[in-house]
């Protein structure tokens, strides 16, 4: 009997304790539910196994997305940022992707408690501009070089798994630098907008428009019929810009070059199909500007050709290996000499003589100031009249003996 008598005491007392941590923790929620339930931002209480115990109203987003109920327990893994919560000493902060929105989450343990606190801030609108400043392009909107390099390797990836073709064209403005010197930065800006918005016009929901710095725009055209599809749309965008732009009241007229890979004819990663695209846009300026040209291997080969040319032409410079040869102009209703060309000539130590039109398409890519400055060294000491002419004309040195000519001719030396 004295037995079965502490056992209904012990019994009672458990209860009792049981009881009375109910009502404490009834308290805790409701103290806490009077102090959360007029607060815009997410609060929630959970105990130390992640159960959660009281949620207002704003962290119902949060429970739709984990698919729980006041009472059930966290997703896994953010029972073990509870955990965490409880054994570290500071507050845990994570970040959380919900619904379309973004959340801040600080788990803060209650000293001498067994439960956590979790407070949330909204981030959606800070996540976003975070979004515009590192993805997008400020001036025309438009996604920059590097999320145009994260969506081509999307699209190439999918290319690849479905064995579909992917584009891309790589755009540059041409002579957009005459229009920022003769018309001002502020006018070049509103000409980038503008062409941005006529290459959005221009393609497909599905295709990706990107200014990738400067005067270069690049295009992804996703899943093209064939190379006919490919050409359709490169004219497309050099059709766009015929109607000139309306800028400080004057109709500015503008023209493009385009070079354009094809995945996965012409290279199987992103950083070669960019490159191979950017050396076909080079070709295209240099041979016919307004116009587009796609990749083909010899241009490879053609490139590794210049680049040697222009390493010899400026040991060749430094080593005198350039020659002026004149040739007179003949007034043949007179029968005498009324001028003279000065024609430059490449005396090259291994190759002898190099025809000019290997050479001079090189040399005019070399800045017109560094190559006067190369020849001016070898010929301000010359005693006899030295010049040096562009291909169509120009002069764009001459040396003191041959300043005669110049006055003869009645034109002036760009110095």
């Amino acid at each position: 009997m004295s037995k079965r008598l502490d056992q209904l005491l012990a019994a009672n007392e458990a209860l009792k304790a049981e009881i009375a941590e109910r009502i404490e923790n009834l308290e805790r929620t409701e103290s806490i539910a009077r102090i959360s339930d007029e607060n815009p931002n997410p609060v929630m209480r959970v105990n130390t196994i992640g159960h959660v115990l009281y949620a207002n109203k704003p962290a119902e987003v949060m429970l739709e997305y984990w698919g729980i109920d006041v009472g059930d327990r966290l997703p896994d893994e953010y029972c073990r940022f509870v955990t965490d919560a409880v054994e570290a000493p500071e507050p845990v902060e994570l970040e959380l992707p919900c619904a379309g929105r973004f959340f801040a989450l600080t788990l803060q343990s209650v000293n001498d408690a067994d439960y956590v606190n979790i407070y949330g801030r909204d981030i959606t609108s800070l996540k976003e501009t975070e979004d515009q400043i590192v993805n997008y392009d400020e001036l025309t909107g438009l996604p920059n070089r590097a999320l145009f390099q994260d969506r081509l390797r999307q699209v190439l990836g999918h290319a690849r798994r479905t064995g579909k073709l992917a584009a891309v064209h790589l755009i540059g403005l041409d002579r957009f630098k005459d229009i920022n010197e003769n018309l001002g930065r502020d006018a070049g800006d509103a000409l980038l907008q503008g062409f941005s918005t006529r290459l959005l016009e221009s393609v497909r929901v599905s295709d990706t428009v990107a200014r990738l710095g400067g005067d270069e725009f690049g295009v992804i055209q996703v899943e093209p019929n064939n190379n006919d599809g490919v050409s359709v749309l490169a004219q497309k965008l050099l059709d766009s810009l015929e109607r000139p732009f309306k800028i400080k009241g004057q109709d500015i007229y503008s023209s493009a070059s385009i070079g354009i890979t094809v995945f996965p004819d012409d290279g199987q990663d992103p950083e070669h199909v960019l490159r191979n695209a950017d050396l076909a846009l080079s070709y295209g300026k240099s041979d016919e500007r307004g116009n587009y040209r796609f990749f083909v291997t010899q241009m490879h080969e053609d490139i590794q050709r210049r680049r040697t040319i222009e390493a010899d032409m400026r040991a060749g410079l430094e080593n005198g290996e350039f020659i002026l040869h004149y040739q007179p102009k003949l007034n043949i209703g007179s029968n005498r000499i009324t001028g003279m060309e000065a024609l430059v000539r490449w005396n090259h130590p291994d190759q002898g003589f190099m025809s000019p039109a290997e050479f001079i398409p090189v040399a005019e890519r070399i800045e017109n100031l560094e190559r006067t400055e190369s020849i001016a060294r070898i010929s301000d000491e010359n005693p006899n009249p030295v010049m040096r002419v562009n291909t169509i004309g120009h002069v764009l040195y001459a040396n003191k003996p041959a300043e005669v000519m110049l006055e003869y001719w009645g034109r002036g030396c760009p110095r």
